[in-house]
């Protein structure tokens, strides 16, 4: 793109043959009229600035452009991701987004890279859910984006002077209040856990088997790009297990859960021999009720223990402004479940 101000004296079918042109061609140009201009301003670059690197970095430049990944966006020094024109040179928007889509998921996995995830499986205090400051939840007010006075404005500035890092950060942290926590919905998920099954994974690296419950993890599924399931493995439950699913949902067809639970009671001479209660639709991944479940090994089921199971599912909770109710649904269902 290009805006020109044309003189005044300028005639409207020079405008039109001048137009016909490619726009990337008018650096060598050749009209057949000489057209005067009063100015001519370039609204498109066709060049990389790469003043802002640091020579120390020893980021790899080839060309006048960014070497990254084509896969992941990452470039040579870890941590830094680039995409768009500053690696492949002019582009189109789409081809600008999808540059961002692969880079997104780039960072996403440098930040949840394997030594991470096997620190945080081997301890045994960290929550299944995220992590994170309860404080956070509080509410607090958005930061506000100075902005720069008319006179300060230009067409090289921005008119905001954008955020310090502590803003950013505070900012940020506002995402845990914002009411949208995600939760696994998979009726599946939660029934599979419960009956203790497992799932057989092919790949290039080969075959491997793991149990349905470590399969999941709190952002997404351990299946690699180069897997897929091949099989699902059920085992037979004794023949004294009750087995229990239960779904609440806004309507009666087939819909999303407000809450899932699933259990596997194993029951002899009255009392609980073994156990296994599933939540679903309550956290990024099921939840597995392993405080319940040694709270009615032992026992009678009944209304007392029932009523014991439900108050030791919801301790730790966090429910948000909104969704608070999904408690009191939880100790129903799981009360419920086990009665049935």
């Amino acid at each position: 793109m290009i805006a020109i101000r044309l003189s005044k004296n300028f005639v409207h079918d020079v405008v039109a043959h001048f137009f016909v042109y490619d726009v990337l061609a008018l650096n060598n140009y050749a009209l057949k009229e000489r057209i005067e201009t009063d100015q001519i301003i370039l609204a498109v670059g066709y060049t990389t600035d790469l003043s802002f690197i640091d020579p120390e970095w020893s980021l790899n430049i080839d060309g006048g452009l960014i070497v990254a990944d084509q896969e992941s966006q990452r470039t040579n020094i870890p941590g830094v991701f680039a995409g768009g024109s500053v690696t492949s040179g002019p582009g189109t928007v789409i081809e600008a987004i999808a540059a961002g889509k692969r880079a997104a998921f780039g960072i996403d996995s440098y930040f949840k890279r394997a030594e991470a995830r096997a620190a945080d499986k081997g301890n045994e205090s960290v929550s299944p859910l995220l992590r994170f400051n309860s404080e956070y939840l509080k509410k607090t007010s958005r930061v506000t984006m100075p902005k720069r006075s008319l006179s300060e404005r230009s067409i090289d500035v921005e008119d905001a002077h954008g955020l310090s890092l502590s803003e950013v950060e505070t900012e940020a942290n506002r995402c845990f209040n914002c009411g949208c926590v995600g939760v696994i919905i998979s009726d599946l998920a939660v029934a599979l856990i419960a009956l203790d099954a497992k799932i057989k994974i092919s790949g290039t690296a080969g075959e491997r088997a793991l149990l349905v419950r470590d399969f999941f993890d709190t952002w997404e599924n351990t299946l690699k790009p180069d897997e897929i399931i091949t099989e699902i493995q059920v085992p037979r439950p004794p023949d004294r297990a009750k087995q229990t699913f239960l779904k609440f949902r806004l309507r009666k067809a087939v819909d999303f859960a407000i809450v899932s639970v699933a259990s596997v009671i194993v029951i002899e001479e009255g009392m609980c021999k073994d156990a296994r209660v599933v939540l679903g639709a309550v956290a990024p991944k099921p939840i597995r009720l392993t405080e319940v479940e040694e709270a009615i090994k032992g026992e009678a089921i009944n209304a007392t223990t029932a009523e014991k199971a439900a108050q030791l599912a919801v301790i730790g909770s966090i429910p948000l402004s909104k969704n608070a109710y999904k408690v009191e649904i939880t100790k129903a269902l799981v009360k419920k479940a086990l009665l049935c």
